[in-house]
């Protein structure tokens, strides 16, 4: 018996010295993320449900803006009245005072962290035509604006080209050529930064601007280095009709609609695609508004922003209809918060792993884009280690501009860990390439995840992602804890050998 306990023992310290050696020295630890998307409605920057504000700009300032609501996105629309034909004003330049009434208030977002389109409109948007100042006089204006588009890079989720026609909508005055059309799109392209976008109001106007044969449209995809690969569409008759009340034309062989939604389908990847929803006029038999109807084209159409106001009776139906598609969070919910959640991207986080090597943390996983759209522009992406007591930030190589709709992107990063850090949650940062200084954190992204009752999955202190949390234990106080732990089996074996002893006596004394 003693010999059997001897060797017990002596096996015990084989085992556990050979188990330090290859265990390894950290605890992954991936406390119950959920992998799931939410059905939380989430106002992520440059994309969703937008709501309209109006200012008027004269010689002196802009009117003030509205205060704003909840929602990120905000669809800025500029009068320009005073500097057009309506008040015999045709002739004159953007004075000073009223650029730097425009960039205050551009400020104001800033400060509040929105993302912004921008409209400019001469009838001040109340549907008159005809009110434009020359063609020659709009070009000084935008490149009199050239210094608002770079300053506020990080506010501006994109520039429609507007100007022109009723509501800014070009259409409905005579100024609305395709000479202009050309014209005011080559001026926009050359004052707005390179990585910007800009949109026309018809697909017809990238085809003037493009060369391109309006029946053709549908096989045509631009470049990356060309100034074509820059121009999305605002649809301001999104969904009214066949032709989306007179944005698309009739094809001679594919008839409506397919001609141009084929073409969105590549150019809308990295161009914006939104608009206003409106009431029906349909002569084909099918109405194109209905819930269904829309989740289907979207997808094709990577459908980026709408007016959160308009047409209340359409947004009404959405409402009042059910969800009964193929994403199972959803089902049975209400078709809007469907369609308000995928318009444009919306990220969910499928797989988080962890590897220490060394003296660095190698983090993968999967992030997966189940919006409708894509991001557009630029962006930067941090990992922080945070441990209570201090964040770490490292900038990464990563371009989440190329996790496209319904598709799954990997990561994979190696960070050298900080010295002295042994317990640290760790989290992915998105934010705007061009975030100024004072808003370093502006315009993050927030995935799509369900958070636990244990695990948020959003930070909002940091603005940033949660992928999970990591203990590490140092060789020296790994070693130490195991000869402990040798130590206890020791004496354990020691008091079973005593036990063992003193049976033998007892025993032998009662024979």
């Amino acid at each position: 018996m003693k010999k059997k306990i001897i060797l017990v023992i002596l096996l015990s310290v084989i085992v556990l010295f050979l188990f330090s050696l290859v265990f390894p020295t950290s605890n992954l630890i991936n406390l119950e993320i959920n992998y799931d998307e939410s059905t939380d409605i989430i106002d992520n920057p440059e994309r969703g449900m937008y709501k309209a504000v109006y200012t008027t700009c004269d010689f002196e300032k802009c009117s003030e803006v509205d205060e704003i609501d909840s929602r990120k996105l905000v669809h800025l629309r500029i009068g320009l009245g005073a500097y057009g034909i309506k008040y015999n004003n045709e002739s004159s330049n953007f004075t000073d005072e009223m650029l730097n009434s425009l960039a205050d208030i551009l400020e104001y977002y800033r400060q509040n962290n929105n993302s912004v389109i921008l409209r400019f409109a001469y009838d001040d948007f109340e549907e008159i035509p005809n009110v434009e100042p020359s063609i020659e006089q709009i070009e000084k204006h935008i490149e009199q604006l050239k210094r608002i588009f770079f300053d506020y890079q990080d506010v501006i989720a994109t520039v429609e080209t507007s100007m022109i026609g009723l509501w800014g909508e070009q259409h409905g005055s005579d100024i609305v050529t395709k000479e202009n059309i050309i014209r005011l799109i080559s001026a926009y392209l050359k004052n707005v930064p390179e990585d910007m976008t800009v949109s026309v109001r018809q697909p017809i106007y990238y085809t003037y601007y493009c060369n391109v044969n309006y029946n053709d449209l549908y096989s045509n995809i631009s470049n990356y280095n060309e100034d074509c690969y820059r121009i999305g569409i605002f649809n301001d008759g999104y969904l009214g009709s066949e032709s989306d009340r007179g944005t698309f034309r009739k094809h001679p062989e594919f008839g409506w609609r397919k001609n141009e939604v084929t073409w969105l389908s590549n150019q809308a990847t990295h161009t914006f695609y939104g608009g206003e929803v409106v009431k029906d006029k349909s002569t084909t038999g099918i109405v194109y508004n209905t819930s269904d109807y829309m989740i289907d084209e979207m997808f094709q159409t990577h459908t980026t922003y709408l007016n959160s106001g308009w047409n209340h009776e359409v947004i009404e139906s959405w409402q009042n209809s059910r969800y009964l598609g193929d994403n199972p969070v959803y089902l049975n919910g209400d078709a809007y918060t469907y369609i308000y959640n995928h318009l444009g991207y919306r990220f969910v986080l499928r797989n988080s792993n962890y590897v220490i090597e060394d003296n660095d943390i190698i983090l993968s996983g999967l992030i997966e884009n189940v919006g409708a759209g894509n991001v557009i522009n630029s962006k930067k992406i941090e990992i922080i280690l945070d441990d209570g007591k201090k964040e770490y930030s490292y900038v990464v190589d990563y371009n989440v501009n190329d996790i496209l709709s319904k598709q799954t992107k990997e990561y994979k990063f190696f960070i050298e860990l900080p010295e002295n850090i042994k317990d640290f949650d760790v989290y992915m940062r998105i934010t705007s390439k061009y975030n100024p200084s004072d808003f370093p954190l502006n315009n993050s992204i927030r995935f799509g995840n369900l958070s636990t009752y244990r695990i948020k999955m959003w930070n909002d202190e940091i603005q940033a992602n949660y992928l999970g949390h990591i203990v590490i234990t140092n060789k020296e106080e790994f070693f130490v804890n195991i000869y402990w732990y040798i130590i206890i089996v020791i004496l354990i074996m020691i008091l079973l050998l005593l036990y063992e002893i003193y049976n033998e006596k007892r025993n032998k004394m009662l024979v």
